[in-house]
């Protein structure tokens, strides 16, 4: 699991910046412009800011989200699921809830359609406390609609949940970095000069090692292995056959 644009609405969430200093490792972050930013097409001019949750996510898992929220914060989060033609069509029911359910072929809809009489869509009339990618290798094509959808959110913080970050090519990682906003490696021309060229035609470990660096502060790897405090595993896997 990675924790931590492009599009108009995207522009005002906080950035972070990889930097050394003093021989260590730093991740800043601008801060962004924080909620309520001003936006054109917005309800009222303004941007809804929600203290919530967007979750995006295969429609093969929306169920299984919202089973989850139910069985283990039983009436302590309000959830929405943003999906199907009767989907809310204004942003202010979307920022009421703790937590909204939506789909990366919801999203791509509403980026490429809009939400009619010149607004911004729901999804992205908001300002989101989180959004949160599940099978983030889903935006692994930076110029799909799909990924240009989610680099539109805005949000204060982001998480890209995928146990395959790199599918069939070392550039699938690339729109993972761009969702989370990490500079200057969001940037495709750095990313094409500084790593990708450099390992993919050269072979060059210093590119490697460069990505490693950068990546540190930001992943979150779990694997079988992984035990909790109490020392349990974290996850209970039946024997091999």
């Amino acid at each position: 699991a990675t924790t931590a644009s492009s599009g108009a609405a995207a522009a005002a969430a906080p950035r972070h910046t990889v930097r050394m200093s003093g021989g260590r490792l730093v991740v800043s972050s601008d801060g962004g412009a924080g909620g309520g930013a001003a936006a054109s097409g917005t309800e009222g001019g303004r941007r809804p800011r929600s203290a919530g949750t967007l979750v995006v996510c295969p429609m093969s898992l929306l169920s299984q989200w919202h089973e989850q929220l139910a069985l283990h914060a039983p009436g302590a989060l309000t959830v929405m699921c943003y999906y199907g033609q009767q989907r809310a069509k204004m942003a202010a029911p979307l920022a009421a809830h703790d937590v909204v359910l939506t789909t990366y072929g919801v999203l791509a809809s509403d980026f490429g359609g809009g939400g009619g009489g010149g607004r911004l869509a729901p999804p992205f009339a908001v300002s989101w406390r989180r959004v949160v990618l599940d099978e983030a290798h889903y935006i692994k094509g930076k110029a799909t609609l799909a990924a240009r959808a989610v680099f539109a959110l805005q949000a204060e913080r982001r998480w890209a949940v995928t146990g395959t970050p790199i599918q069939n090519q070392l550039d699938d990682l690339f729109s993972l970095l761009h969702f989370l906003r990490l500079s200057p490696y969001d940037e495709y021309t750095f990313w094409r000069r500084m790593v990708l060229r450099p390992l993919v035609e050269h072979k060059d470990v210093r590119a490697l090692g460069l990505l490693h660096h950068a990546l540190q502060p930001l992943l979150l790897r779990r694997t079988k292995a992984t035990r909790m405090a109490d020392g349990s595993p974290i996850v209970l896997l039946p024997p091999r056959s």
